[in-house]
């Protein structure tokens, strides 16, 4: 079983059980130990555990897993493949169009991965192209600076489609212009990826009424 399918699988199991665990549970509310462990406990030691679980995951097997979508790799030797690369690096080129991906739904949604959806008109074949800026010198960084969150709803991916990502170098912004010095046009097939674990929090489930123990609000 790949990688990713086993992390959803995991989560997604647990999520399932969590919804009704509770019932077998004798500690008092707010007591750290229960008489059983819930499935929660498990998950998050083996979330910790993340240099051997969750990492060097590839680009490909997550778009696949999560889109049921295939990852093609840029072919060199591939007229179409040739002739796509050359017509991006240009200002404006006739032969490509070029619009923001939509989700399922046929919705726009400029947030989340991938930005651009091009379409080869003479092939009608289909590339995913991301942009990314970054500083000169920050070059090999080890920052986050892309990510990808599985979801059905806003899910943009719906072709099996050659992906890049388009890296333009800039110096720092000088007598309020930007001045980019270089870019790259990346093949995205053998990127690998790590999982993040991240338990998150709204404002709104933050600040309930009945949480708040004090306040200046009168």
């Amino acid at each position: 079983m790949r990688k990713i399918a086993l992390i959803f699988f995991v989560v997604v199991a647990i999520l399932d059980c969590r919804a009704g665990a509770s019932t077998s549970e004798t500690a008092q509310p707010g007591s750290p130990t229960r008489a059983t462990a819930a499935p929660v406990d498990q998950l998050i030691p083996w979330l910790l555990n993340e240099d051997r679980q969750l990492r060097g995951i590839p680009f490909g097997e997550v778009i696949f897993d999560t889109t049921g979508k295939r990852v093609l790799a840029f072919n060199r030797q591939d007229e179409t493949d040739q002739r796509v690369a050359k017509q991006i690096s240009l200002n404006t080129t006739p032969g490509l169009n070029c619009d923001f991906p939509h989700t399922a739904q046929d919705r726009v949604l400029r947030s989340g991965y991938p930005d651009l959806r091009i379409v080869d008109l003479a092939s009608k074949r289909v590339f995913y192209l991301d942009p990314k800026l970054y500083a000169r010198g920050s070059r090999d960084s080890t920052f986050r600076t892309f990510y990808f969150e599985p979801k059905i709803a806003t899910n943009k991916v719906r072709d099996d489609a050659v992906h890049f990502i388009a890296g333009i170098e800039h110096e720092p912004r000088k007598d309020g212009r930007w001045n980019f010095t270089r870019w790259d046009l990346v093949d995205l097939a053998q990127f690998k990826l790590k999982l993040k674990a991240e338990f998150q929090g709204s404002n709104r489930d933050m600040y309930r009424p009945e949480a708040i123990v004090a306040t200046s609000a009168k």
